[in-house]
């Protein structure tokens, strides 16, 4: 089973990135998402990478992950010029792997997976 999630952290550190920050809206919808994780949609919740591990575990599964999606990458300004270039490209790939499931850097990407298999 895999499970997806939109990270609690992503408007964050979207603020920070793409300068919403400045914005005072922008800002209130932030404070929203890092205390409750709803986003604008009370029917939508975003997890905490540790929510979505201890989630999948609650149902009895042995759970892989979490593992960043956009991961370190997204940090960059100008990602889509660094992937034009193919030793640079594989440099950033290489970045994105070695740090895709460190738990101190997983709550930089917007979005998590975590994979559950029945416990053995």
């Amino acid at each position: 089973m895999i499970a997806a999630a939109v990270n609690r952290f992503a408007s964050a550190v979207d603020a920070m990135v793409a300068g919403f920050v400045r914005e005072p809206d922008f800002a209130d919808i932030v404070d929203v998402d890092l205390v409750s994780g709803t986003h604008r949609n009370p029917t939508a919740h975003s997890h905490r990478p540790e929510e979505l591990h201890a989630e999948v575990a609650a149902v009895g599964l042995d759970v892989e992950g979490p593992v960043a999606v956009e991961g370190i990458a997204r940090l960059a300004p100008d990602l889509d010029t660094l992937l034009q270039d193919p030793a640079t490209r594989s440099r950033v790939l290489g970045l994105v792997r070695a740090t895709e499931s460190e738990p101190t850097l997983v709550g930089v990407s917007g979005h998590l997976l975590v994979a559950g298999r029945r416990a053995r």
